[in-house]
């Protein structure tokens, strides 16, 4: 695993890795995954719905929360596969 360290939004460097995401909207990305101070990944990455859609109701729809969970036995490059749309994320 290739360490890096990055900016993230509150201006504090955090170090990450590149993971694989396999399935669902993100499905055959590559995107760097926040590890904990001892340098552990998550078991699960939660996504949320990016992007803006237009459409005819007067109020926009709730976001859309995206699941992934880590595979296992996988050290050269953490991949992680869709499980689905968090349930609650539907909710209106």
């Amino acid at each position: 695993m290739s360490w890096s360290a990055v900016t993230g939004i509150t201006g504090v460097a955090v170090l990450v890795v590149d993971g694989w995401l396999l399935g669902g909207p993100a499905d055959g990305r590559l995107m760097p995954i926040e590890v904990d101070e001892d340098g552990s990944l998550p078991r699960v990455i939660v996504l949320p719905q990016t992007g803006v859609y237009l459409g005819a109701r007067d109020h926009p729809s709730p976001l859309v929360q995206h699941c992934y969970l880590r595979c296992d036995g996988e050290d050269d490059l953490p991949t992680f596969r869709y499980d689905g749309p968090l349930p609650h994320s539907h909710e209106q």
